[in-house]
């Protein structure tokens, strides 16, 4: 029997699953991603820490994907918009629940609001960057706070009042 028909009847309970991978052999981690994109179960498959890290900045590459962060992953973080950072480039709301979850202790709240006040949004992420604890990138292989903010500009201002038309994926 398949892995996919065991797991098929997980998709009935409320469950969140963690695909811990103990390995970056790129047919392993296809195989897990297309169970994962197959089954309507709320479920992330991660890769080691290097692997997830260029992962991620392919489609969300205004944030530096630290440690600490993939291990928030690895244990399964009930942040549910965690599971999409690999997966597409975040959408404003769910790029909130991020910055709110690494730099306003989870308070989305707490931050402005983008499409009301866009100068105001990346002066406190920027403010809060610079105070937040230095990550390793393993992109850069440089220590960095947790939001490149120029990509952020990037990816996001286009949506605001006054913003360009593109965003750019380096």
């Amino acid at each position: 029997m398949e892995i996919y028909q065991l797991m098929k009847p997980l998709q009935d309970l409320p469950v969140w699953l963690v695909i811990r991978l103990c390995t970056d052999e790129k047919h392993v981690i296809d195989y897990w991603n297309d169970i994962d994109k197959e089954l309507e179960i709320e479920m992330d498959v991660i890769d080691d820490f290097v692997g997830d890290a260029g992962e991620i900045y392919n489609v969300n590459n205004w944030l530096i994907y630290g440690e600490p962060l993939h291990r928030m992953r690895e244990f399964g973080s009930s942040i549910k918009e965690m599971d999409h950072l690999d997966e597409k480039l975040l959408g404003h709301d769910e790029m909130l629940v991020i910055v709110a979850a690494l730099l306003f202790e989870g308070k989305v709240k707490d931050i402005p609001r983008p499409e009301m006040n866009w100068s105001a949004f990346i002066s406190a992420v920027k403010k809060q960057n610079r105070e937040a604890s230095r990550n390793y990138d393993p992109i850069s292989q440089k220590p960095a706070g947790w939001i490149h903010e120029a990509n952020l500009i990037s990816c996001y201002k286009s949506n605001t009042p006054g913003g360009s038309q593109a965003c750019t994926i380096c």
